[in-house]
């Protein structure tokens, strides 16, 4: 059963009644309220906010031979991740075909999505593993865990705003279906028993340290450290230690801090550091180890360097985004027009059909 607005707002409202300052302070939606980004739904055409994110992007995110250090993303892109990406593409606009009664496509979010994507293959591939275990906090429009899980590999995402939690719902139970599980209104899920795809919502990320039964190889928590309160980083920073722990690999990962709101990258990096963990990589992606683990040479060295392209077929030919990336008059929201207009982006008064 798809977890509907009702669901969600009863357990959480359930949940609330139990939470004093210090949890209320921890897991708040501050930085999105302050910034005017609506955190929450009340119906599911509103769905339409949560499938792309056009703030800071541009045409040159379609255009080849570029690299965003804030998504750590080269903008060239491999066959086989066309492949993906395509499929990505599709489910989303079968996803709100059904629950908003229009196509809508996805233009940028998913581009950004597969920097993480590509970091967490390249270490699963350097270190010998066929599949790695991952953990996400605040997946956004939720892309970079649908495209890692595309390739098998266990993931869990946690988030706390209701409106992008729905999304992400929808978006894992689509594509993985009977392999997914959602623990908002299920709570006494055995979290020590999860599927191969699950989501959390923050009432019971909150108690995960009480007993946490959740492993990671990865830990992934992009764009938003910067962006929550300070207590909810300290509590972020040792539920990942938690879950890293017994990993022969054990890696925190960003790409980038987003908005310094709340934390400053100074406070960031300096609560990393008291937390227990160490830089290994700080060139192309941010990779922090436990202190007492190591990773293999070779994974340092190659992203230290540059991140290859997700690209098992071993084909040489790259295509840029804008061959594949369509904008549909009548598949992008009003907002996409309005951003254009705000960006002077040559042209856009509803592109041409693709």
């Amino acid at each position: 059963m798809s977890l509907s607005i009702d669901r969600y707002d009863v357990a959480e409202n359930t949940a609330l009644s139990r939470v004093g300052y210090a949890q209320n302070a921890a897991f708040r939606t501050k930085t999105f309220e302050d910034y005017g980004f609506p955190t929450r739904m009340t119906e599911l055409g509103q769905l339409v906010r949560y499938i792309d994110f056009f703030v800071g992007a541009g045409l040159n995110h379609l255009q080849p031979g570029n690299f965003f250090r804030g998504s750590s993303v080269e903008s060239n892109y491999s066959e086989d991740e066309i492949g993906i990406l395509t499929r990505l593409s599709e489910g989303v606009r079968e996803i709100t075909e059904k629950s908003c009664g229009k196509r809508y496509g996805v233009h940028f979010n998913h581009l950004s999505a597969i920097g993480l994507f590509r970091v967490v293959q390249a270490i699963a591939s350097l270190s010998g593993k066929d599949r790695l275990s991952i953990f996400e906090v605040g997946p956004g429009c939720g892309y970079t865990g649908t495209l890692l899980g595309f390739q098998g590999h266990g993931y869990i995402a946690y988030d706390v705003t209701q409106g992008y939690y729905i999304w992400q719902s929808l978006l894992y139970e689509h594509f993985f279906s009977g392999e997914f599980t959602e623990v908002a209104g299920n709570e006494g899920t055995d979290l020590g028993a999860l599927t191969r795809i699950a989501h959390l919502p923050w009432w019971s990320f909150m108690e995960l340290y009480k007993d946490n039964p959740i492993s990671a190889d990865v830990v992934i928590s992009n764009a938003n450290l910067g962006e929550m309160h300070v207590s909810s980083l300290r509590y972020v920073l040792r539920v990942a230690r938690q879950m890293l722990i017994d990993s022969d690999i054990g890696v925190l990962i960003f790409a980038s801090v987003g908005a310094c709101h709340l934390n400053s990258a100074e406070t960031i990096m300096d609560e990393i550091g008291r937390a227990g963990y160490k830089s290994v990589m700080s060139n192309n992606v941010f990779v922090f180890t436990l202190e007492g683990k190591d990773l293999p040479a070779a994974v340092v060295d190659t992203l230290e360097t540059q991140i290859p392209l997700f690209n098992p077929s071993g084909t040489e030919k790259t295509v840029d985004a804008g061959e594949f990336v369509k904008f549909r008059k009548g598949e992008y929201p009003e907002e996409l027009d309005f951003y254009a207009f705000l960006s002077d982006w040559p042209g856009f008064d509803g592109r041409p059909e693709g």
